[in-house]
């Protein structure tokens, strides 16, 4: 029962991934030494879009990430529709139920139960991340 669960989990996963391959935006940007312009943008973007929903009370559609990791000097931009980010979090929540969340709590401090319904937050930055080695901005629009 337990590999016929897995097994079922996976063929979700790839299900997921192929209906909604065609509705992700990815675009990775190679030699990004100083990706600022590319963080200010986005800043300037989440700006807007919290000024049109006061108290982030607008419709949620998109989840956006952009990441920059600085010794691969690589950008990488991804959005994607709210229901493809919500399935992937679905799979997630039912891998952490198994015990199998690959430590997301201990190691980052990720609780997906927080993140269950990503529309009830509202429009507006998420998260945003900034160490020596990674810069990370995650915003719902």
């Amino acid at each position: 029962m337990k590999k016929s669960m897995t097994a079922l989990q996976i063929a979700g996963f790839l299900a997921v991934l192929t209906l909604g391959g065609a509705c992700v935006g990815v675009r990775v940007r190679q030699g990004v030494h100083d990706a600022d312009a590319y963080f200010e943008q986005a800043r300037r973007d989440i700006r807007a879009i919290e000024a049109e929903n006061p108290g982030r009370r607008g419709h949620v559609h998109q989840v956006c990430v952009l990441v920059h990791d600085r010794h691969s000097s690589e950008l990488v931009e991804v959005t994607t529709p709210l229901w493809l980010a919500n399935a992937c979090l679905d799979l997630g929540l039912s891998a952490a139920e198994h015990d199998r969340d690959y430590g997301l709590h201990e190691r980052y401090g990720v609780n997906l139960k927080a993140l269950k319904d990503l529309k009830r937050l509202g429009p507006g930055l998420l998260v945003e991340i900034n160490d020596e080695d990674t810069q990370v901005l995650v915003w719902l629009r």
